[in-house]
C-alpha cells in the first residue's frame, strides 16, 4: 500500500513538473515573448528602426503600446489619418488603415 501511495505521488510530481516546462517552452516562444532589452539599451544592435515613408508635415498624434504592437495613428498634411501596426519585436509594419473622410473638409 505505501509503494501504491509513493507512486502516486511521484506521478503527480512528473506531471505538474512537465507541464511546468511546457507552459514556460510556450511563453518563451510566443511571438513578442518577454523582452530581453530596454528602450534604453546603450547597445545600438539591440534597437530597431524603421520607416513609415510619410510626407513631410505629418505627425503621429497618438500613440499606443500593446503587448506585441506599437500603434500609431499619424495625420497627414491634408488631414486625412492612418493608423500603423508595428511590431515591438522587430519593427517589421504589419498593418497601415487608412481612415477615409477624417480629413479637415477644406480643401
Amino acid at each position: 500500500m505505501k509503494a501504491l501511495k509513493l507512486g502516486v505521488i511521484l506521478m503527480a510530481v512528473l506531471l505538474t513538473g512537465g507541464f511546468a516546462v511546457l507552459g514556460a517552452t510556450w511563453w518563451k516562444s510566443r511571438d513578442g515573448g518577454i523582452p530581453t532589452h530596454s528602450a534604453t539599451s546603450s547597445d545600438p544592435a539591440s534597437r530597431w528602426q524603421t520607416s513609415l515613408g510619410l510626407p513631410p508635415g505629418s505627425r503621429v498624434t497618438t500613440l499606443n503600446s500593446e503587448s506585441r504592437t506599437l500603434d500609431m495613428v499619424v495625420t497627414l498634411p491634408d488631414g486625412e489619418q492612418m493608423i500603423y501596426l508595428v511590431r515591438r519585436k522587430d519593427g517589421q509594419i504589419t498593418g497601415e488603415v487608412h481612415l477615409h473622410g477624417t480629413g479637415t473638409g477644406a480643401e
